[in-house]
């Protein structure tokens, strides 16, 4: 069961935006660690993609651009940042596939550092847990608006019967920018009265 706020699949989530405030999350760490390529977007950049993830808009690209991040970044010497260049396509994301074959019923977070310029709409990180046929088997996100500074972000949630790949990044469906750093996927103790 996920836990932190589920969405439907990007692709069927054009609906109003939430008027909540931006918010983050504090993400302690010390959780078994389960790897993620690039986490920290350090490796040497690629032509229009970090390295080890996947860009990725609507419907075709035009109307996003994806670009690292130096003059900015929440840690080390670079981020990544998805911008709304045209009005053209309703959401932009960028994310990694994980191959998952731990048991189900653990608990995960994905978390990391956010900052947001300008976000009329909704941005923020997300996951997608999949099956082995590809179907979705759940989805968490945790939307930030407007402006907010860097600051840490965390999506919990319970990992279903069948998981073989949990898909971990950030969208954007609005105007404006979102970066995002330093991101780790892990392990957690149960919540307290759950197996």
């Amino acid at each position: 069961m996920v836990t932190a706020v589920a969405l439907a699949l990007l692709a069927q989530s054009c609906a109003a935006p939430q008027a909540a405030a931006p918010r983050a999350v504090a993400a302690p760490s010390g959780g078994e660690q389960i790897a993620v390529r690039n986490p920290g977007f350090e490796e040497s950049p690629l032509a229009e993609c970090a390295t080890g993830w996947g860009c990725s808009a609507h419907a075709g690209p035009g109307s996003f651009r994806y670009f690292h991040d130096e003059a900015n970044p929440g840690a080390g010497k670079r981020s990544f940042c998805i911008e709304r260049i045209a009005d053209v396509q309703p959401w932009a994301k960028v994310a990694q596939g994980v191959r998952y074959a731990g048991a189900p019923g653990r608990r995960l977070r994905f978390s990391g550092l956010i900052r947001t310029d300008a976000v009329k709409g909704r941005a923020g990180p997300l996951v997608v847990v999949q099956g082995g046929g590809g179907e979705i088997l759940a989805t968490a996100a945790q939307p930030f608006q407007g402006d907010t500074r860097w600051g840490p972000f965390a999506v919990e949630f319970d990992v279903p019967p069948r998981t073989t790949l949990i898909e971990v990044g950030v969208s954007l469906e609005s105007d404006g920018r979102v970066c995002f750093d330093d991101v780790r996927l892990e392990a957690i103790p149960a919540a307290p009265g759950k197996v």
